[in-house]
């Protein structure tokens, strides 16, 4: 015979039944699909299915109602930290917000803190050359790194600069670059 449903479980799914409609359409359809009339009639185990198909409903929708950052927003990002006064108050948001990168933002958190961003003093130009390069310097040198007089230059210029690899330029050090490039075609 099979065991029934343990107080605790019969507690979970009211819970998650009175979390959303959803959950409790779920609840209704999942007891008449196997002919119950109430959650106490449930065995331990229809319980544990019905449970875990509920978090399942739950965790979907809350990757759908929050999709995770996009490549925009990131780009966006990076290109607003060109300052102390704003690298301060994204370290204050991701703070507030519990998250340790901009990478983990969902799409709603990600434009509150750029609309943060925007409104916060813009770097000095000292401090912007500091800055990370832009995503469109990076991609420029990846196509110039295509020939090779212009893949010397870029690998002697990370070299000396001690750069692993284009991404880890600054802008400053990205418009250099690109400046020595174009002496170089002269």
């Amino acid at each position: 015979m099979a065991t029934k449903i343990t107080v605790g479980q019969e507690k979970l799914i009211d819970k998650l039944r009175q979390e959303s409609n959803r959950n409790a359409e779920s609840v209704a359809k999942f007891l008449e699909k196997n002919f119950k009339h109430s959650v106490s009639d449930l065995t331990m185990q229809e319980a544990s299915r019905l449970i875990e198909s509920l978090k399942k409903l739950q965790v979907n929708s809350e990757i759908s109602s929050n999709p995770p950052v996009t490549a925009k927003q990131i780009a966006l990002l990076k290109r607003l930290q060109d300052g102390s006064e704003r690298i301060q108050k994204l370290m204050q948001m991701l703070g507030k917000l519990k998250k340790d990168s901009i990478n983990e933002l969902t799409v709603p958190e990600a434009s509150t803190v750029i609309d943060a961003l925007i409104s916060t003093k813009a770097g000095t130009n000292e401090e912007r050359g500091r800055s990370p390069a832009t995503e469109k310097q990076v991609r420029f040198l990846e196509k110039l790194y295509a020939t090779d007089n212009n893949r010397t230059v870029i690998d002697g210029f990370l070299t000396r600069q001690r750069k692993k690899n284009l991404e880890e330029l600054t802008r400053s050090e990205a418009g250099e670059l690109l400046d020595r490039l174009v002496e170089s075609t002269r």
